[in-house]
């Protein structure tokens, strides 16, 4: 996440990490680091490859990019690549989501992509920002 997305969490005890599978080239990273503005702290995986990284096998990580949100003890709490269990009630919460930050829901398919990709990255980053609140209380 980048600095602006993890200001809502300033002394609240929330650490971001960027963990890469271990064949991922770091100088990559960085330069997508800079582009995107992020500020976490990043690092490849221990392994040799996607298939036997370390954190991916620990976390049960099978799709890219995963972001996992760890609680105080150490649990999974929230996971981007498990689809819900209920997926018309999370498009509803999704849409109502959406529509609390003056996004309009569903997206147009004929929007630019840029746009698509502007909308749908605040509506994913205050998805998550809500997870880790559900975590902290």
């Amino acid at each position: 996440m980048d600095g602006k997305a993890k200001q809502p969490f300033l002394g609240k005890g929330v650490v971001f990490v960027g963990i890469h599978t271990a064949d991922g080239n770091i100088g990559q990273i960085n330069q997508l680091k800079e582009l995107r503005n992020w500020t976490a702290p990043s690092g490849l995986d221990v392994g040799t490859s996607i298939t036997d990284s370390e954190t991916c096998r620990s976390y049960g990580v099978g799709g890219f990019p995963t972001i996992v949100v760890v609680d105080e003890q150490g649990r999974i709490a929230y996971r981007t690549d498990i689809e819900p269990e209920d997926r018309e009630q999370f498009m509803k919460e999704m849409g109502e989501l959406a529509k609390s930050l003056e996004i309009p829901w569903p997206p147009k398919s004929d929007a630019p992509r840029e746009e698509l990709e502007a909308m749908m990255n605040k509506l994913m980053v205050a998805n998550i920002s809500r997870e880790i609140d559900r975590v902290l209380d």
